[in-house]
C-alpha cells in the first residue's frame, strides 16, 4: 500500500514539474552487462535540446512493477540496498555484488526541475566463467580395447554453457557423450559430461575436455593422461611424443655446440692470417728510435775520421 502511494506521489510531482518548464529532456540507458559478484556499472545520460544545467530532485528504479531502488530513500518503499547513485547529480547507477536474480528488464524514471523523462527501459544480463574443468575416469587404471568411461565436470558458470571432447589427433567426439546441467542455490550452472567407449584404444590418449561459454568461446580446457593397466606401450603417441620432444631437445643442444665451435676456429684463423695493426702512437715511436740510432751512428764515425786525420790516438768509449 504503502509503495502505491509513493507512485502516486511521483506521478503528481512529475506532472507539476512537467507543467512549470518549456524544455524538453529525454533520457537513454545502456543495456548493462554484470559479472557475478562484482559491481556492475549502469550507464545513463540526460538527453536536452539546449545547453542548461540539470538537478535531479527523485529517482525511481522498477524492475518489472517491483520498486527496487528510490532517491531520496523514502520509507514506505523497501528497496534494494545494492543500489547507488554512481554520481552526485547523475541518472547512472551502481549495483554491488552481482547476482544472477538481478537479470531482467528495469523501467527508470527520473523528476528534475527541468522536466520528468519516466519509464525508460534498458536490460540487464549477467555472466559468470566456468572454473577449470576437472577430468576422471572410470575404471582407474584403463585396459586396452576394454569398456572405459570419462567423465569432465565443470562449475560456476552463467549462463549455460557445453562441454567438448577431443583426443589427441583433434578428433571431436562430442557427439558420443552427454550432458548434463545442474543449477545451484545461487543459480550458477554446473555441466557434467560423460564419454562413454565399449572398445577404447590407446592411440587416442591423452583426451582433451574443452568448456565453452553460451557464446561458444573456449573458456577453461583441461588434458587427460589417463592410467594405462600395466603402463602405455612403447608404440603408444603418448611415447612417440615423449621420445620425439627428447630427440628434439638433443639436436638442438648439438646445433648449438657446433655453432660456438665453429665461431672459435673462425676467430682463430683471422688472428693467424691478419697480423695486429699498429697504432698510429706506437708508428710514431717506432720512427723516433730509428732516426735517434742513425744520428749516433753518424756522430761515432765523424769522431773516428778526425782523430784518424789528427793522428789522435785516445781510446774512443762510446
Amino acid at each position: 500500500m504503502g509503495s502505491v502511494m509513493f507512485l502516486c506521489l511521483l506521478m503528481l510531482s512529475s506532472i507539476c514539474f512537467g507543467n512549470s518548464s518549456d524544455k524538453i529532456i529525454d533520457m537513454e540507458c545502456q543495456s548493462a552487462v554484470g559479472v557475478i559478484g562484482q559491481t556492475t556499472h549502469i550507464t545513463c545520460s540526460f538527453k536536452t535540446s539546449g545547453d542548461f544545467n540539470i538537478t535531479i530532485h527523485t529517482l525511481l528504479l522498477k524492475k518489472g512493477d517491483e520498486a527496487c531502488f528510490v532517491f531520496p530513500p523514502n520509507k514506505r518503499v523497501i528497496i534494494n540496498p545494492r543500489f547507488k547513485v554512481a554520481v552526485q547529480n547523475k541518472p547512472s547507477l551502481l549495483l554491488s555484488n552481482t547476482s544472477v536474480s538481478d537479470e531482467g528488464e528495469y523501467k527508470y524514471t527520473v523528476i528534475t526541475d527541468r522536466g520528468v523523462v519516466q519509464d525508460i527501459t534498458f536490460g540487464f544480463t549477467v555472466t559468470a566463467k566456468f572454473n577449470i574443468p576437472v577430468i576422471s575416469s572410470v575404471p582407474e587404471e584403463i585396459k586396452n580395447s576394454q569398456k572405459a568411461d570419462l567423465y569432465c565436470s565443470s562449475s560456476g558458470g552463467y549462463p549455460a554453457g557445453t562441454i567438448h571432447w577431443f583426443d589427441h589427433t583433434g578428433t571431436n567426439w562430442t557427439s558420443s557423450s552427454t550432458l548434463v546441467r545442474t543449477e545451484g542455490e545461487d543459480k550458477l550452472l554446473l555441466l557434467s559430461s560423460k564419454l562413454s567407449f565399449t572398445n577404447i584404444d590407446v592411440n587416442w590418449i591423452p583426451f582433451k575436455c574443452v568448456v565453452l561459454n553460451s557464446k561458444g568461446m573456449v573458456e577453461e580446457e583441461s588434458m587427460f593422461h589417463m592410467k594405462m593397466e600395466g603402463g602405455i606401450p612403447d608404440d603408444s603417441p603418448s611415447n612417440f611424443q615423449t621420445v620425439n620432444v627428447a630427440a628434439a631437445a638433443v639436436v638442438i643442444g648439438s646445433l648449438i655446440v657446433g655453432l660456438l665451435l665453429m665461431l672459435l676456429l673462425c676467430r682463430r684463423r683471422a688472428r693467424q692470417h691478419f697480423p695486429v695493426a699498429i697504432t698510429d702512437s706506437e708508428q710514431g715511436s717506432n720512427n723516433k728510435r730509428i732516426n735517434r740510432s742513425k744520428t749516433d751512428t753518424k756522430a761515432t764515425e765523424d769522431l773516428r775520421d778526425f782523430q784518424r786525420k789528427n793522428h789522435l790516438h785516445c781510446e774512443l768509449n762510446i
